[in-house]
């Protein structure tokens, strides 16, 4: 549970129009300054932030959230529909890159819980992990990324750009953590990790 406005506690993401949205509308229509405050919260789950924004975007309170979350949507814009997107006008352009790579790891480390939410989440989470591992050279979040790749395969769903991104890393610990899967109780996990391994892209 957050600390300010709106309690988690029973929310579910899943459907969202009857439980987060409606409690969130209320709270902004009577207490904006408070609803803004419970966005703005260290503890937010980016999957609430990615659910709210049409209502953010609705109230006109984009200008009093925090960086972070200024930056985490116009990241997700840019993912969904290919935008350059512009720094805020009240920071500048090295404030705002400095800031992009701890965004996207807040993005992706916050979000994965809620991995499968709908296809453009689960898109922005992908475009979070090849971003930090391609552009920011990021590979604390390879635990992360492969623990996506075999939970989606579990669920029989699209894992292979994240499968792209993790190999394209080339890292050697990544190889450790495919090992770890044999250990799995799960038959999917073992084949796909034996199918990893047995997949070695040539430099």
């Amino acid at each position: 549970m957050l600390q300010q406005g709106i309690s988690t506690d029973g929310i579910s993401l899943e459907n969202p129009d009857d439980n987060l949205k409606k409690s969130f509308s209320e709270l902004i229509e009577k207490k904006a300054e408070e609803a803004v405050t419970w966005l703005n919260s260290e503890d937010l789950n980016f999957a609430f932030l990615f659910v709210l924004e049409p209502i953010i975007k609705k109230h006109n309170i984009l200008e009093h959230m925090s960086m972070r979350n200024r930056v985490a949507l116009c990241i997700t814009d840019e993912i969904l529909t290919g935008s350059k997107n512009v720094p805020p006008e009240e920071f500048s352009a090295s404030e705002y890159i400095q800031e992009i790579n701890s965004t996207l790891k807040w993005m992706l480390s916050t979000g994965c819980a809620n991995d499968g939410l709908s296809s453009d989440y689960d898109t922005v989470l992908d475009g979070c992990a090849a971003l930090l591992v391609r552009v920011y050279g990021d590979k604390s979040v390879l635990p992360i990324i492969t623990d996506l790749i075999f939970q989606r395969n579990r669920k029989g769903s699209y894992y292979n750009d994240l499968a792209w991104v993790f190999f394209e890393s080339r890292y050697p610990y990544g190889l450790i953590l495919i090992v770890s899967y044999f250990r799995s109780e799960e038959l999917k996990d073992i084949e796909l990790a034996r199918k990893f391994l047995n997949f070695i892209p040539v430099a």
